[in-house]
């Protein structure tokens, strides 16, 4: 798989693993919203068809706040992204006190 489309699925995991405002999945056109470009450009992005410049890398992993890394890094199993996406959707539901609370036993676990 080409680094465009390894870099377009992972993010395309992120969007599906988000939701918006509502509560509902995030789509091409939420994300052209906030991210100020056009939904099937995000869409020709996601698939492979465009070249990922790391101006787009950055705004995107900027975005779905996670590291660009996380996007290009090629040894981070696709499901892993799933997980991570999953699991930022949870804490982002939570008050800072619990998040506190989960960074420490994060910190702990290494």
């Amino acid at each position: 798989m080409s680094i465009d489309k390894e870099i377009g699925a992972r993010v395309r995991v992120l969007r599906e693993g988000s939701k918006n405002e509502d509560g509902r999945k995030l789509t091409l056109r939420n994300v052209a919203e906030a991210l100020d470009m056009s939904h099937t450009f995000i869409g020709d992005l996601e698939r492979g068809d465009k070249r990922w410049l790391f101006e787009y890398v950055e705004k995107f992993a900027d975005y779905y706040n996670v590291p660009a890394s996380l996007l290009t890094d090629p040894s981070i199993p696709l499901e892993q992204i799933q997980q991570i996406a999953e699991i930022l959707e949870e804490l982002s539901e939570l008050p800072s006190d619990k998040l506190a609370a989960i960074l420490q036993m994060l910190r702990a676990m290494k």
